[in-house]
């Protein structure tokens, strides 16, 4: 199958690509399957030469975490199966043959509104409901949230992954 832009569609597991490829990017997926350093290993033998790997992953190695335990929303289970700390992402890669080489935090608000609804055993509500939290709320949020992201305590990161020397 092609997109309009001339984008090929594939729906095959990751052992059936035969291509290599520059960038190969785990969005939110990865701490979705119950054996990820298997899925490291078979993206790096696709990996073209100087390619990256991009994980995107909520991480414990977090505020969030710290602050709210439990009613942490990237928790997430039973859809969440892995949450890899910062070392534990490390170590994910090097047993499959690939090195971190930067690691970008990139959390929003949601650490945040997330976690008080379930703290509040409020269950996720979508926008049409009530807001739960002021203008101000938010806007502390989002100041909060790029100050973790600045100093590595953010609750999501995106681990930049290459092979190993």
């Amino acid at each position: 199958m092609q997109t309009p832009s001339g984008v090929r569609i594939k729906k095959v597991t990751l052992p059936q690509v035969t291509e290599s490829f520059d960038v190969i990017m785990f969005n939110h997926s990865l701490e979705h399957v119950p054996d990820p350093v298997t899925s490291l290993r078979d993206a790096c033998q696709r990996l073209a030469p100087d390619g990256t790997i991009l994980v995107r992953v909520p991480t414990p190695s977090s505020d969030a975490w710290q602050v709210y335990g439990i009613d942490w929303v990237q928790l997430d289970a039973p859809r969440h199966i892995v949450l890899p700390s910062r070392e534990g992402a490390a170590i994910m890669a090097r047993q499959a043959g690939l090195a971190v080489v930067d690691v970008v935090d990139d959390s929003g608000t949601f650490q945040f509104t997330g976690s008080e609804q379930y703290k509040r055993d409020i269950p996720l509500r979508s926008g049409a409901h009530k807001p739960l939290f002021s203008r101000g709320d938010l806007a502390r949020f989002a100041e909060r949230a790029a100050a973790l992201n600045a100093c590595h305590r953010g609750d999501q990161a995106m681990f930049i992954l290459r092979k190993a020397a």
